[in-house]
């Protein structure tokens, strides 16, 4: 799902740093958590911003492109923000 939610610049470069780190296209780099975590999020935004050109505000869409992703919504901000995220209308 990671890598069919990303965009075709970011799959060029999932390519480009497999091949960097001597690794072949097909190589199990899910298992690798720095570049699981890193094409994740890029995925993640992918599916977010997609969801807000259809209408929905930022909230709901990180949340909505987070459920696609299996994974919990304020985890992926905080790995994006590097702080806890604020919930909408607080």
């Amino acid at each position: 799902m990671i890598l069919d939610a990303l965009s075709p610049a970011a799959r060029e470069a999932h390519a480009v740093i497999l091949g960097e780190l001597g690794l072949p296209p097909d190589a199990p780099w899910y298992e690798l958590p720095i570049l699981r975590r890193l094409f994740e999020q890029l995925a993640w935004r992918n599916l977010a911003a997609r969801a807000e050109a259809h209408g929905l505000t930022p909230w709901p869409a990180e949340e909505q492109a987070a459920r696609q992703l299996g994974r919990d919504v304020r985890t992926l901000q905080t790995r994006l923000r590097g702080k806890t995220p604020v919930p909408p209308f607080t």
